[in-house]
């Protein structure tokens, strides 16, 4: 009996990861382009980065060999999972359901996803830090919508790649590259409104957010780069340069702050970037000094 149950078993799997969820996933993708347009946005992250490894390595492994090739599959789950993320943000407080998603993808993560010389506290660490900083990206977006919150995620992850590509660590640097100048280049398009037919600007749409699973998906990649830089690291490079650009993003919550968060245009997002920029470029700058010192 049990010879008999195992074909059966591994076809029904076979069916769920190759149909049902493609499936489940485009279902999605239409809900969020025709109600949620703002849950796109993870899947675009995940694509892009997902596009740029296969081109780099040429196949894809899932979950993959190496243990740092589960950032992949996370990133393919992710980008799968971000429309629905991006339908439920808008059926359900916002708020609430951001900081229920963050968790649950720190908590997924933690359960996951583990690096050599791996220990139960870099476990709680792990998802700790993503369910943070996730939550921080998906409430800064809601609150204050367009291409800030994008726009910082990328210098951030731009320094993380400058890192690995110093480190050796080209595998994980190169989509990771690619993210940031996607995130960077991205957030232009966010800060734009709708145009009519005639030419003539629609004055009444909405300046388009992050939320909805763009900044979740970002945070989780930012975070898990930052913990596998420093698990695979064979440089001078110290611990606390791999999470600098991770923590990074969190400035933004010091703009929302009732007295700051009153500082609006061009003053108030310089007020918000240059924090984040000096912090990663520091960084950089650092981690460039000691490699070459080698």
């Amino acid at each position: 009996m049990p010879s008999e149950a195992t074909p059966l078993s591994a076809l029904g799997w076979y069916a769920i990861l190759v149909v049902v969820i493609p499936a489940l996933t485009a279902v999605g993708i239409f809900l969020a382009a025709r109600r949620a347009p703002n849950g796109l946005a993870g899947t675009a992250i995940a694509a892009v980065f997902l596009l740029a490894w296969v081109f780099d390595r040429g196949s894809f492994e899932f979950p993959g060999i190496e243990r740092w090739h589960h950032i992949a599959a996370a990133m393919l789950i992710a980008g799968m999972i971000s429309p629905w993320l991006g339908v439920l943000e808008d059926r359900v407080t916002d708020v609430v359901s951001a900081f229920g998603l963050s968790v649950l993808a720190g908590l997924a993560a933690a359960q996951w996803i583990h690096f050599p010389a791996w220990t139960p506290w870099h476990d709680w660490a792990l998802g700790g830090s993503i369910a943070l900083v996730a939550f921080a990206g998906e409430w800064i977006s809601i609150a204050r919508p367009g291409g800030l919150v994008p726009l910082c995620l990328g210098i951030a992850i731009s320094a993380e790649a400058a890192l690995l590509g110093m480190s050796g660590f080209l595998g994980l640097a190169v989509p990771a590259g690619a993210v940031a100048l996607a995130l960077i280049g991205g957030s232009h398009i966010l800060q734009l409104r709708l145009i009519a037919h005639d030419g003539s600007e629609v004055t009444d749409s909405p300046v388009r957010t992050f939320a909805g699973g763009g900044a979740l998906t970002a945070g989780l990649l930012l975070v898990l780069i930052a913990f596998a830089g420093d698990s695979y690291n064979y440089t001078p490079i110290a611990r606390w340069m791999w999470f600098a650009p991770a923590a990074a993003p969190m400035l933004l919550v010091i703009g929302e702050i009732p007295r700051l968060k009153r500082i609006e245009g061009v003053r108030g997002a310089c007020m918000r970037v240059i924090p984040i920029l000096g912090a990663c470029v520091i960084t950089v700058v650092m981690g460039w000094k000691l490699v070459a010192a080698v």
